[in-house]
């Protein structure tokens, strides 16, 4: 079959795009030919393959364009991305075409999905953030550094100013999220999702059409099998990912200072000086290649996932336990589906300092943290979490029932609404 893939990176800047770029070689290595569309290069070199045809517009995203006004109209409706993306989907047959929508609000915006709508191709999309229901795409207010539980667009979410930067950027995102949901027909267009985690699927379910299905698919990432790690001889619990409020990276430092245990935090992002200030000891490296992050990771105690939104999975998680890394996550986050409590890391109750303290300090105990590792490893390496194949397979099977315009009803939404937790 054909896949044209919808990302708006060619390189890997976060979970969603690795996913994207993951998936896109795994397709082509089994023969399928892949067609990825994308803004921002440089383009990863897992998408140099004679089956893989990257179409890029070769734009920046729109909060690093420094033509502000350009920037504002582009992401509302990028009539570049959507003339390529038209192009594109008349090259190829229809009956044996999907589009597999993964990221488009940073640089392509709704414009290159009501392409595909206007082509018939059949459509799904990976529901990496909450991006087709809420304006900033996290289900989160920055201003209390609380989940948000307001109706999307409501009077009280216009109203609220919950936005990382400004009230107006709010307002900016408002405005693209009803040119997304009207001239881009999303997501009242798309019929098929695919969820990694179960509370992906039941927090974006009410915003969904009612007739459309969620397809469950155990996220994979890609590691070599070594012998675990031994955490229990190591001192540095760490932090992974990017330095932003709602990633909870304030609360992990203001924990291991109060508890005088050392950290490192490797990434990079707008908290830097502030982590700095709150915790003075704590060691910074800036952002790392994967092979850097993974020897991190091994010379690390536990992982610490502090994330205060709900998250759609948390592949650093799942890359933990891959090296016998035990995990403090929160229990609010779909990384408390592939992390049991007590068994193969450690839940505490999102938010809460004082909680997150004493988690931490049951991890001072050696034989505790040796066990939740070593289980972690075992849990791992034998469920589908370390198969790309097992992924590529279960990604075909679910393509297959797409183009096959299988019907929709109530007996198949029973079935499908059941997302299961990819523990």
């Amino acid at each position: 079959m054909n896949v044209i893939v919808i990302n708006d990176n060619a390189h890997v800047n976060g979970g969603a795009a690795k996913v994207a770029i993951q998936e896109a070689r795994g397709l082509a290595d089994r023969g399928h030919r892949v067609l990825f569309l994308c803004a921002v290069k440089p383009i990863a070199p897992e998408l140099v393959h004679e089956k893989i045809t990257v179409v890029c517009t070769e734009q920046h995203d729109f909060l690093s364009n420094p033509h502000r006004l350009q920037a504002a109209l582009q992401g509302w409706w990028n009539r570049q991305a959507a003339k390529m993306a038209g192009e594109l989907l008349r090259i190829v047959d229809s009956e044996e075409t999907i589009v597999h929508l993964h990221t488009w609000s940073r640089a392509l915006s709704a414009s290159v999905i009501r392409e595909a709508f206007d082509a018939e191709v059949p459509t799904i999309c990976t529901l990496h953030d909450f991006q087709l229901a809420c304006p900033t795409g996290t289900f989160f207010q920055h201003s209390s550094q609380q989940i948000c539980r307001l109706r999307p667009l409501g009077m009280a979410c216009l109203t609220t100013n919950c936005d990382t930067r400004s009230y107006s950027q709010k307002l900016w995102r408002s405005g693209r999220q009803l040119v997304q949901i009207t001239a881009g027909n999303a997501p009242s267009g798309i019929r098929h999702f695919i969820a990694h985690s179960k509370l992906a699927g039941e927090v974006m379910r009410p915003y969904l059409p009612r007739e459309s299905v969620i397809h469950a698919l155990p996220i994979c990432i890609e590691s070599a099998r070594n012998a675990p790690a031994s955490p229990e001889q190591n001192e540095q619990f760490v932090y992974l990912g990017r330095l932003v409020r709602e990633k909870g990276v304030l609360l992990a430092a203001h924990c291991a200072a109060a508890e005088g245990l050392p950290v490192t935090f490797a990434g990079a992002g707008p908290l830097l000086d502030e982590i700095r200030d709150a915790n003075p000891r704590a060691i910074m490296t800036g952002w790392l290649n994967h092979a850097e992050s993974v020897e991190h990771l091994r010379k690390s105690r536990a992982l610490i996932f502090p994330s205060l939104w709900y998250e759609t999975l948390g592949l650093v998680v799942l890359e933990a336990a891959a090296h016998g890394i035990p995990a403090l996550v929160p229990d609010t986050s779909a990384a408390a589906e592939v992390v049991e409590d007590g068994v193969t890391g450690l839940h505490f109750k999102s938010g809460d300092e004082l909680d997150l303290r004493a988690r931490m300090r049951e991890m001072k105990d050696n034989n505790l943290v040796r066990t939740l590792g070593r289980t972690a490893y075992e849990r791992f390496w034998s469920s589908d979490h370390g198969s790309l194949d097992a992924h590529i397979s279960s990604l075909e099977s679910i393509y297959c029932k797409v183009l096959q315009h299988q019907p929709v009803g109530d007996a198949a939404l029973t079935t499908q609404r059941e997302v299961h937790s990819v523990r």
